[in-house]
Protein backbone atom coordinates (compact mmCIF):
# COMPACT_ATOMS: atom_id res chain seq x y z
CA UNK A 1 0.00 0.00 0.00
CA UNK A 2 1.47 3.38 -0.97
CA UNK A 3 2.06 6.00 1.68
CA UNK A 4 3.85 9.27 2.24
CA UNK A 5 7.10 9.03 4.22
CA UNK A 6 6.64 12.59 5.47
CA UNK A 7 3.22 11.86 6.95
CA UNK A 8 3.64 11.72 10.72
CA UNK A 9 1.38 8.66 10.88
CA UNK A 10 3.78 6.77 8.60
CA UNK A 11 7.00 7.47 10.47
CA UNK A 12 6.78 3.90 11.73
CA UNK A 13 8.15 2.78 8.36
CA UNK A 14 11.54 4.31 9.02
CA UNK A 15 11.40 4.36 12.82
CA UNK A 16 10.60 0.72 13.65
CA UNK A 17 13.30 -1.87 14.07
CA UNK A 18 13.26 -5.41 12.79
CA UNK A 19 13.92 -8.39 15.05
CA UNK A 20 17.68 -8.25 14.32
CA UNK A 21 17.84 -4.69 15.69
CA UNK A 22 18.20 -3.02 12.28
CA UNK A 23 15.90 -0.31 11.02
CA UNK A 24 13.58 -1.34 8.20
CA UNK A 25 15.21 1.21 5.87
CA UNK A 26 18.79 0.12 6.66
CA UNK A 27 20.59 -0.70 3.42
CA UNK A 28 17.56 0.20 1.28
CA UNK A 29 17.74 2.74 -1.54
CA UNK A 30 15.31 5.48 -0.54
CA UNK A 31 14.61 9.06 -1.43
CA UNK A 32 12.29 11.66 -0.01
CA UNK A 33 12.04 15.41 0.48
CA UNK A 34 15.65 16.46 1.07
CA UNK A 35 17.04 18.56 3.90
CA UNK A 36 17.92 21.22 1.31
CA UNK A 37 14.34 21.26 -0.01
CA UNK A 38 13.08 21.71 3.57
CA UNK A 39 15.46 24.68 3.99
CA UNK A 40 14.51 26.24 0.65
CA UNK A 41 10.81 25.83 1.47
CA UNK A 42 11.53 27.45 4.86
CA UNK A 43 10.09 24.41 6.65
CA UNK A 44 13.26 23.20 8.38
CA UNK A 45 12.29 25.06 11.58
CA UNK A 46 8.67 23.86 11.38
CA UNK A 47 8.96 20.10 10.81
CA UNK A 48 9.76 17.92 13.83
CA UNK A 49 12.72 16.32 12.01
CA UNK A 50 14.52 16.47 8.68
CA UNK A 51 13.49 13.34 6.84
CA UNK A 52 16.67 12.91 4.78
CA UNK A 53 18.82 13.12 7.90
CA UNK A 54 16.58 10.73 9.83
CA UNK A 55 16.64 8.17 7.01
CA UNK A 56 20.44 8.41 6.67
CA UNK A 57 20.86 8.02 10.45
CA UNK A 58 18.84 4.81 10.24
CA UNK A 59 21.06 3.38 7.51
CA UNK A 60 19.08 4.18 4.37
CA UNK A 61 21.04 4.58 1.15
CA UNK A 62 19.58 8.02 0.42
CA UNK A 63 19.54 9.13 -3.22
CA UNK A 64 18.49 12.54 -4.46
CA UNK A 65 18.58 14.97 -7.35
CA UNK A 66 18.72 18.75 -7.38
CA UNK A 67 16.10 20.39 -5.18
CA UNK A 68 12.53 20.16 -6.46
CA UNK A 69 13.47 17.96 -9.44
CA UNK A 70 11.72 14.69 -10.23
CA UNK A 71 13.60 11.69 -8.80
CA UNK A 72 12.32 8.17 -8.24
CA UNK A 73 14.12 5.29 -6.55
CA UNK A 74 13.06 1.65 -6.54
CA UNK A 75 14.58 -0.97 -4.28
CA UNK A 76 12.60 -4.17 -4.53
CA UNK A 77 9.05 -3.40 -3.49
CA UNK A 78 9.99 -0.01 -2.05
CA UNK A 79 9.34 2.82 -4.50
CA UNK A 80 9.96 6.36 -3.31
CA UNK A 81 9.80 9.82 -4.86
CA UNK A 82 11.78 12.84 -3.78
CA UNK A 83 9.02 15.44 -3.80
CA UNK A 84 5.67 16.37 -5.39
CA UNK A 85 7.40 16.77 -8.78
CA UNK A 86 8.03 13.01 -8.61
CA UNK A 87 4.40 11.98 -8.08
CA UNK A 88 3.63 11.04 -11.69
CA UNK A 89 6.91 9.14 -12.11
CA UNK A 90 6.28 7.25 -8.84
CA UNK A 91 2.81 6.27 -10.07
CA UNK A 92 4.26 5.08 -13.39
CA UNK A 93 6.97 3.07 -11.61
CA UNK A 94 4.36 1.48 -9.32
CA UNK A 95 2.17 0.53 -12.28
CA UNK A 96 5.15 -1.00 -14.04
CA UNK A 97 6.07 -2.94 -10.89
CA UNK A 98 2.50 -4.20 -10.46
CA UNK A 99 2.34 -5.27 -14.10
CA UNK A 100 5.58 -7.23 -13.65
CA UNK A 101 4.18 -8.89 -10.54
CA UNK A 102 0.98 -9.79 -12.39
CA UNK A 103 3.04 -11.27 -15.25
CA UNK A 104 5.19 -13.29 -12.81
CA UNK A 105 2.11 -14.55 -10.98
CA UNK A 106 0.57 -15.63 -14.28
CA UNK A 107 3.80 -17.46 -15.25
CA UNK A 108 3.96 -19.26 -11.90
CA UNK A 109 0.31 -20.22 -12.15
CA UNK A 110 0.82 -21.51 -15.69
CA UNK A 111 3.88 -23.57 -14.64
CA UNK A 112 2.01 -25.00 -11.65
CA UNK A 113 -0.84 -26.10 -13.91
CA UNK A 114 1.66 -27.90 -16.17
CA UNK A 115 3.03 -29.85 -13.20
CA UNK A 116 -0.39 -31.28 -12.34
Amino acid sequence: MPFDLEDADNKTFWEDEEVQGNYLVAGKKINAFTDEEERQAKKDDVVPFLLESALRERGAVFESSAPFECHVVADGRIITGQNPASAKAVAQKMLSFLEQMEYRDAEVSHEANHLR
